[in-house]
């Protein structure tokens, strides 16, 4: 017949067992969390917002301050917040670009905003739209990165095309033999209107 101290005794072994379950599990989680903000650190700027126009941030990671100088705190500060950093001359074309992120569920576009020292960043945004079991749009999901170095890079390339562009000296490039670039001035020594006349073919077509 089992006795009450034997009772007592399975019943601390039963308690201490779902303990130690209890411990691992929250130590498994705490691990989990972890790796989780470590991937989220490393990754651009992640963020989620609200559907509903001024669509207020409802969370940004900590390396949104790396980006364009603000912490969290200060982009969660506002619900237009993001809407009053947008550069003015690309606010046309990320609002207009509303419809079609709705329709298709994502979306990828460049713009401008500016750093809280009042400089302008640009940033590619990248994001989905998750919906609920009625399929109703319910939040935003997306990243931010700093792409400011690469569009420099092209704004000058295409500073420097220009001014071959417009260069009254006939320039041309080629590779093997063959066209690759000709500018305006070059195409008018040779009585040519058009690049297509001309790009693709052996400078022996001149001669």
């Amino acid at each position: 017949m089992t006795t009450e101290r034997e009772i007592a005794h399975q019943t601390q072994a039963q308690l201490q067992q779902q303990l130690d379950q209890q411990r691992c599990t929250l130590s498994q989680l705490e691990a989990d969390l972890q790796r989780l903000q470590w991937i989220i650190g490393a990754s651009p700027a992640t963020y989620t917002s609200d559907v509903v126009p001024p669509c207020p941030c409802t969370y940004i990671s900590q390396n949104v301050e790396t980006v364009l100088g603000y912490t969290p705190e200060e982009f969660r500060s506002e619900p237009d917040f993001w809407v009053q950093h947008l550069h003015h001359e690309d606010a046309p074309r990320v609002y207009g670009a509303h419809p079609q992120f709705f329709q298709q569920g994502h979306l990828r576009h460049d713009y401008r905003m500016r750093h809280r020292d009042g400089h302008y960043v640009w940033v590619r945004d990248s994001l989905i739209l998750l919906r609920d079991t009625q399929g109703q749009p319910q939040e935003v999901v997306g990243f931010s990165q700093d792409i400011n170095a690469a569009k420099q890079d092209e704004m000058q390339i295409k500073r420097q095309l220009a001014a071959i562009e417009a260069a009254a000296d006939g320039i041309a490039i080629l590779e093997d033999g063959v066209y690759v670039y000709i500018n305006r001035a070059h195409l008018e020594v040779f009585g040519y209107t058009q690049p297509e006349e001309i790009l693709g073919k052996s400078w022996t077509m001149l001669c």
